[in-house]
Parts: structure tokens; sequence; C-alpha cells
């Protein structure tokens, strides 16, 4: 969520502090979510020794299971064909396959699956009140290869992954973070990090030019030094104290950059393209308010606006959710 603040101030404002997601959906989100569910749960069972072809299938049943859950209708029924295919159920579960056969090859050791942390990173200052920072996520997998121990990371993408797309993520600081975080709990060397990609592309036609499924996944690996990651905690640092500044002032900076376009588009980009007497209006009929949590079963839960108010109202006095 720094990384969130960093590219935008106010889509930052809206997400974490108004709760505020989007009432549409193209399953982007949905099936990263399940494809995730899947691959956790097949790395489960794999890490308990289970024979690769019972970890499979427990991973592709909690993939059908969570795509129930986790799609929009129109994903799901049978009256129409599939919106997207390349997010569509049987495509997926021929994703999934290949990923578990191109993992297999990889020869790794499972040591955690989906491991929570939390790390004190220090503290900071405040005029009226000292703020004790921890510093909070999941990591999908901590795994030893070779004798090495490295955190993964899962992405799932329907880009291209070219060699530009893999160099972006050696300034990836979430993969810092999860090592000293890691580090910091396991009490042991952490050697680096690890981005397992998988591409969502829909099959080729027979006899095509499409890339077989086996070439979907990359695994790329990350190293850092000692003064890259004591960088990394000093100017995580100074993003929180710009956020604990932003949020006693009530002030967030509109990016009105590149962060608006990147990707599909920032979620937010139609309130912001609005006139400002207008965007109250547009939040109204476009978004809801849903919170995230990803260690349940069901990872985002809708908020009433009574839930809401009772929330508003807990902050205000100094609840436990301020």
């Amino acid at each position: 969520m720094i990384g969130l603040f960093r590219d935008c101030e106010e889509k930052y404002n809206k997400r974490i502090n108004q709760l505020l997601v989007t009432k549409k959906s193209n399953g982007a989100t949905g099936s990263g979510i399940v494809f995730h569910e899947g691959v956790a749960a097949y790395r489960q069972l794999r890490k308990q020794l289970t024979p690769v072809e019972l970890a499979f299938n427990g991973g592709l049943f909690k993939l059908r299971e969570s795509y129930k859950r986790e799609m929009p209708p129109e994903f799901t029924t049978e009256l129409s064909p599939c919106p997207d295919e390349r997010r569509s159920l049987l495509n997926l579960e021929r994703i999934f396959e290949a990923f578990v056969n191109y993992e297999e090859l990889q020869k790794f050791e499972y040591l955690y699956i989906e491991q929570s942390m939390a790390v004190s990173l220090g503290s900071i200052e405040r005029p009226d009140c000292v703020w004790d920072i921890v510093y909070a996520g999941i990591v999908d997998a901590i795994l030893k290869q070779q004798g090495l121990v490295f955190v993964d990371d899962l992405k799932t993408t329907t880009m291209a992954i070219s060699q530009p797309y893999k160099d972006g993520f050696r300034l990836s600081q979430a993969m810092k973070g999860y090592i000293v975080g890691m580090k910091a709990i396991l009490k042991e060397e952490i050697y680096g990090a690890m981005i397992s990609l998988a591409w969502f592309q829909k099959e080729g036609k027979a006899g095509g030019k499409a890339k077989p499924v086996s070439e979907y996944f990359h695994t790329v690996p990350l190293t850092f030094t000692p003064e890259q990651l004591e960088e990394w905690h000093s100017n995580t640092l100074r993003t929180i104290n710009k956020i604990i500044i932003a949020s006693e002032q009530n002030e967030w900076q509109l990016a009105f950059s590149s962060a608006c376009t990147y990707y599909n588009g920032c979620t937010f980009k139609e309130v912001c393209w609005s006139t400002p007497g207008s965007r109250e209006r547009v939040l109204e009929m476009d978004f809801k308010r849903a919170t995230w949590t990803p260690l349940e079963e069901v990872r985002s839960k809708d908020v009433s606006e009574e839930e809401w108010k009772r929330l508003l109202i807990k902050r205000s006095i100094g609840g436990d959710d301020e």
C-alpha cells in the first residue's frame, strides 16, 4: 500500500482510507485471486510431500471453487460466452496444469505458504505523539532452491512478459520489504526474492504460431545488497511520514501523471477526469466500499453504509480501527 501512496496520494486516500472499489469488473482482479488460491493449495500439499498428481488435483479443486466465488457473474454463467477467453475457467485450468508442470521442474522445497509477517521499522515522532511503525504483509511463499532460501511472489499478467518487464522488478520495493521482514521473523539468511510470472493468454489455434503454454511462465530471481535493504528501510519511513502528515492535514495530492494510465488505467480515472463538483456523484454511482482480508476465505468483503458510519465513529474517537 506504500507504493499506492507513492503513485497517487488521492488514490491511496480513496482505497485505503475510504475503502472505495469499483462496482465494475473485467475479471482481472478475480482471476488473479483464483490462480493464487489454486497455486497456494497445490504448494501447501507439496510442502506436506503429497504426490504431484494429488497436489495438482487439490489445487485444481481450490481454483474451481475460488472461480465460482471471485469472478463476476458474466464469467460463470452458461447462458452467454465468456467475455474474456484469457480468464475463462477452462483456460485458467489449462494454464494451472502447465504451471504445475513448470514448477515441478524448478525442484523447489516449500518452507512456508502464504506466510504473514509484521516487523517493527522503528518510530516516527510527530508534534503530538510518537508513531510506532510496523511493516506488515503476506508473502506468497518461502522456498528453497539449491540450498538457498528465497521469498517468492506470484504474479499473473495478460501483458507480454518481455525482458524490460522482468527488469522492472529489480526496483521492487515490496520484494525488499519481504526480505527484511522474513529475515527478522525466521532468524535466518534470506538469499533473495523470486518473482514467479504466469501469463494469461488464450489458447492458440492448432498449427498456428502462438507460444506453447509451457512458455507462459518465467522465474525472475532478485538479490539485494545490505546497503539496498537499508536504503529501503529509510525510504519507507520517509514515505510513511508523508502519509501521516497527509492524514493529519487531510490533504491528498492528485497525481495527474502516468499513474493514471499505466496497465489498464487507474480505477479512479473516470472520477478524476470529471469536474470536481461532480466527483461525489460518480463515486456514488460507480463505486462501493469493501475491505481486503487476504488471509480469510473470502478476501474482499463489501461494507454497508451503516458499517462505514460505525467505522468512522470508531476512528474519530480513537477506537480499535484507528
